[in-house]
């Protein structure tokens, strides 16, 4: 396995992996016999990005993001 290094990083064609997640959504959605997703939005980096590729993947009409506040998140 190669070492991870930032100029590794760089090479990284991000398109080419976002395109395999997509695709990779879109599979795993319709193999399961479902027509969306729910997911849970905490307001960090992770689950933006995860609905980001869930609307790429499904389209906005087939995800339904569910704010999940903390008892830090203001009202």
């Amino acid at each position: 396995m190669p070492k991870i290094t930032l100029e590794n990083l760089i090479r990284i064609d991000y398109e080419y992996v976002t395109q395999r997640i997509v695709d990779f959504i879109r599979s795993y959605v319709k193999d399961a016999g479902a027509t969306g997703a729910v997911i849970g939005l905490s307001g960090g980096v992770d689950s933006s990005v995860t609905a980001y590729l869930l609307v790429k993947a499904l389209g906005r009409d087939s995800v339904i993001g569910l704010i999940l506040p903390y008892k830090t998140t203001p009202p």
